[in-house]
């Protein structure tokens, strides 16, 4: 695998945005007879492999590390709107786990339920 640098105005290039699921905006991009001169490898002819492996690896973890914070976030709302909630005329409430005896869904030592 070879990695080029190519031109955003190069012949054949097209690029459209696309919004992510966060709201953010990235490009889809599409090549179609595009051509470079032998200058724009990047790196070694066929050595694309290794520096493109680090370059996504990097990506996953950042993409991993978001994540686990809109996790962390909806469950903290979520524990916040049960500290509210009324459902069948009983208000939920959040207890440690020791007082649940360690059942139903958790967060941080603390468990949900009816009461």
């Amino acid at each position: 695998m070879t990695l080029f640098v190519v031109d955003r105005g190069a012949k054949g290039l097209e690029a459209a945005p696309v919004r992510l699921v966060d709201a953010s905006l990235a490009s889809r991009l599409r090549f179609e007879g595009v051509e470079v001169d032998a200058d724009a490898v990047l790196g070694e002819v066929d050595g694309g492999r290794a520096p493109l492996a680090r370059v996504l690896n990097a990506v996953r973890v950042g993409s991993a590390s978001e994540l686990i914070g809109v996790g962390a976030g909806a469950m903290a709302l979520t524990v916040d709107y049960l500290k509210t909630r009324k459902q069948f005329g009983l208000k939920a409430r959040v207890a440690p786990v020791s007082e649940m005896g360690g059942n139903g869904p958790s967060t941080n030592g603390q468990s949900v339920s009816l009461t």
